[in-house]
């Protein structure tokens, strides 16, 4: 089953700048104040045209499938079916949303995806490459096709944790330092789906603790969902495309920051021994190989977020301990979980 997402854009027009994308079904639900999760959505655009704007600003860059109906199903029996302009039922939501995620920004559009939608087609043109270079393997050659060169670690910055008020007996060989605002999007504010497993990356900075740079402190400044991914029960999935659009994002903030790391939900309790499955180790000591990037995982039940987070340490990954910005640049333990009763 193709799962509906929402898009998200920021920055003013003409040309807002990607941010994320989100699955459609925990802003139904929030829209609708359903809470029954034994009822699944099926969606009926319609080609019918509204407004643009569609809350405080907020821009819909779909306007030309403008309603649509929400049909509520449990089991093979439909419960209700309601119609809606596309703007006036998610708006809201995504208002309050994105104020969560940067109160200083007024400017976010949005558009629904999904294959039909985004006009699907069986197959995609490859795009044009510049500088590329046609190597052919029957040709005999004295020239090496290709030569690679290491490339040297940046130096890492060094940092005292005692002046931040870190006691040293608390500290683990990788430390995941968040603001108030980046632990609450994680552990409440950020809609997932409880349906599918959703992830994303980590961007931040890097410091390395005064006497031993083999131990780390990673502070989290962004959470973005990942772009492209692919999604179902019980996997997730980075692409390319994935990748491409979080080192643009980077880019585009400015800020100097690094792909500090990565997260993705697993959709039952979290209990004694469950952690990272076997496919999450080989994605992270495949993908993230530098030293100091970590693995947040998300467990997502109805009633309960749990989060924590996951560092290198020789070839296993050993969780690491969570810290919250609290007041003068110091930082306190975090609790790894909060139940939404």
């Amino acid at each position: 089953m193709t799962i509906a997402e929402v898009m998200l854009f920021k920055g003013d027009r003409p040309r807002p700048r990607y941010f994320g994308r989100l699955s459609l079904e925990p802003l139904l639900r929030e829209a609708l104040d359903e809470s029954d999760e034994d009822i699944t959505f099926v969606l009926v655009f319609h080609q019918v045209g509204e407004e643009q704007v569609a809350e405080d600003g907020l821009v819909n860059l779909l306007p030309d499938f403008g309603e649509l109906d929400v049909l509520a199903v449990r089991g093979k029996q439909m419960v209700y079916r309601r119609k809606f302009g596309v703007g006036a039922l998610l708006g809201p939501v995504l208002r309050r949303l994105v104020d969560r995620l940067d109160a200083d920004e007024r400017h976010w559009s949005f558009r629904i995806s999904h294959p039909v939608l985004d006009g699907e087609r069986s197959y995609r043109k490859a795009p044009s490459i510049e500088g590329a270079v046609d190597v052919n393997l029957h040709r005999p050659t004295n020239q090496p096709l290709f030569t690679i060169n290491k490339v040297e670690e940046p130096a890492v910055a060094e940092v005292r944790p005692a002046d931040h008020g870190m006691p040293e007996e608390y500290l683990t060989p990788i430390n995941v330092l968040m603001t108030p605002g980046a632990h609450a999007l994680l552990l409440s504010d950020l809609p997932l789906s409880q349906r599918i497993e959703e992830g994303g990356f980590f961007l931040g900075t890097v410091r390395a603790i005064a006497g031993d740079e083999t131990r780390y402190l990673v502070e989290i400044t962004a959470v973005t969902p990942a772009q492209s991914s692919g999604a179902g029960k019980g996997h997730f999935t980075f692409t390319a495309d994935s990748f491409a659009a979080v080192n643009q994002l980077r880019a585009e903030r400015g800020q100097g920051e690094e792909l500090v790391g990565w997260y993705h939900t697993h959709l039952f309790e979290a209990g004694t021994g469950l952690g990272l499955s076997d496919v999450d180790l080989d994605l992270h000591f495949a993908t993230f190989r530098r030293p100091w990037q970590v693995a947040g995982l998300l467990n997502v039940t109805k009633h309960r977020r749990v989060l924590r987070f996951y560092g290198r340490q020789d070839n296993d990954m050993r969780a690491c301990t969570q810290w919250i910005r609290h007041e003068r640049d110091r930082y306190l333990p975090a609790g790894v979980g909060v139940d939404d009763e």
